[in-house]
């Protein structure tokens, strides 16, 4: 938590939320305006598939969970997920919880673990060799 990095959102990223506020489709059928969330939502899913080796799940905190999840299926919006491969979400209300559960969420984590030490070694050595 004492390092982040920085995702940038996408101009594809803003088209295909704006289509979903515009047909009033899930999360924007209530006329909430949840664009940033939805956004900020859209984003990580997207870094998530795209940028993390490993399929591992991803636990989405927030204080305002009635915006994105479903009643139905207590689970966040299926239309934020449209053209992903599929990523399991847990979600929680509190910050705490979260740090609780994923030890046992993160299936992958020791692999990742390994993937993410090997990575930094890496660059180590290139930066001895001056790259």
């Amino acid at each position: 938590m004492k390092n982040c990095q920085l995702i940038n959102v996408t101009d594809e990223q803003k088209l295909f939320i704006s289509d979903l506020a515009i047909n009033k489709k899930p999360p924007f059928q209530n006329n909430k305006n949840n664009f940033n969330d939805a956004l900020i939502l859209r984003n990580v899913l997207e870094f998530v598939k795209n940028e993390i080796p490993f399929q591992y799940d991803l636990i989405f905190a927030s204080k305002n969970p009635s915006d994105f999840i479903d009643t139905k299926t207590g689970e966040v919006y299926e239309t934020l997920f449209d053209k992903l491969n599929p990523i399991r979400l847990k979600n929680v209300t509190e910050l705490a919880q979260a740090l609780e559960l994923a030890p046992e969420l993160i299936e992958d984590f020791d692999d990742w673990l390994d993937y993410q030490l090997e990575m930094e070694a890496e660059r180590q050595f290139d930066i001895m060799r001056g790259k």
